[in-house]
């Protein structure tokens, strides 16, 4: 994603150690990573994300959530 080569992740099932460490990544490269209700990610979070390369795709994906 942060290379511009994926557009959208969505998963379900991920330990904290899977993308916390993307987190920053993402963000600096543009992106946005939150998980399925809009939080931003902690160690608490629940291993849902939704993760794209921009503000304008990730208003799309998160509407067909909510």
């Amino acid at each position: 994603m942060a290379h511009g080569f994926v557009d959208i992740i969505i998963e379900h099932g991920l330990n904290n150690f899977d993308f916390l460490a993307l987190v920053p990544i993402i963000e600096a490269a543009g992106g946005v990573i939150t998980d399925w209700n809009g939080k931003k990610l902690d160690i608490n979070s629940d291993g849902t994300i939704i993760a794209t390369s921009n503000k304008y795709l990730y208003d799309l994906t998160y509407s067909q959530f909510n």
